[in-house]
């Protein structure tokens, strides 16, 4: 057999592989955490969901935007505000968010025929020929709501001679149930005795014992009360001591 001979060919090293310096890596290091850090941060601005806690707005007259402890924006309907913060029955009479306490006003409502709960002075139209008065004692917080008849409710107010010829207006907040004196068949009505009641053309009508109206000029009445000289300076009916309010010029 033949024997064959191999050539060898001279091999160049390679050189050493160079690793950057501990200082080096640190500094990346460093640099990439700032641009990491600096693309997490948002300025209040530029992020339209970003709110302060504690604070509240309302979006219309129903709904409270208000923003947890987290700074979590939450969007409230305020009648399922009050029936949570207080319990079934409560509803809302609107968003008021300076209102820290209660910035959905809640009340106590008329639920399932159950009785409620009112302020002393409410006065609100139920419908065109009812109104809604609170029934409160003198010096009490809460009162009892109720629903009477525009007439019924003139007949308390002003007395059995009164009605409401137009129903419940609630822009009259003056009168309401725009209550009037009734006159049938051109005749005045009947009245108990004592009641006092004042004309436009300044005369005051008083009750007999007969059960109808005297009518007396409020500046004859001054005159009979106080004396030649006296005047008339108003008539207030539901002033019983001095209806004509009367006085002696000086």
């Amino acid at each position: 057999m033949k024997k064959q001979t191999f050539a060898l060919s001279p091999v160049s090293t390679s050189p050493a592989p160079k690793y950057p310096s501990r200082k080096a890596t640190i500094a990346l290091a460093s640099g990439f955490g700032l641009l990491l850090g600096a693309g997490c941060q948002v300025a209040l601005e530029e992020n339209p969901d970003a709110c302060t806690a504690g604070e509240a707005e309302c979006r219309d007259a129903a709904t409270l935007v208000q923003c947890d402890r987290d700074a979590v924006q939450h969007i409230i309907d305020c009648n399922d505000y009050c029936v949570a913060n207080h319990g079934a029955g409560w509803v809302s009479y609107g968003c008021d968010a300076d209102s820290s306490n209660d910035p959905c006003q809640c009340v106590y409502d008329i639920l399932d025929g159950g009785i409620g709960a009112c302020e002393p002075g409410d006065l609100y139209c139920s419908d065109d020929q009812s109104v809604t008065y609170c029934d409160a004692a003198e010096g009490v917080v809460w009162g009892t709501p109720v629903t009477v008849t525009c007439d019924e409710y003139c007949h308390l107010t002003l007395g059995p001679d009164y009605s409401s010829w137009l129903g419940c207006d609630a822009n009259q907040t003056d009168d309401i149930c725009q209550c009037e004196y009734d006159i049938m068949d051109g005749m005045v009505a009947e009245c108990e005795p004592g009641d006092l009641m004042c004309l436009d053309d300044g005369q005051l009508a008083i009750c007999s014992e007969n059960y109808s109206y005297d009518y007396v000029p409020c500046a004859d009445k001054c005159v009979a009360d106080l004396g030649e000289g006296a005047i008339s300076l108003s008539c207030d009916a539901t002033d019983a001591e001095d209806p004509c309010n009367c006085v002696i010029p000086e």
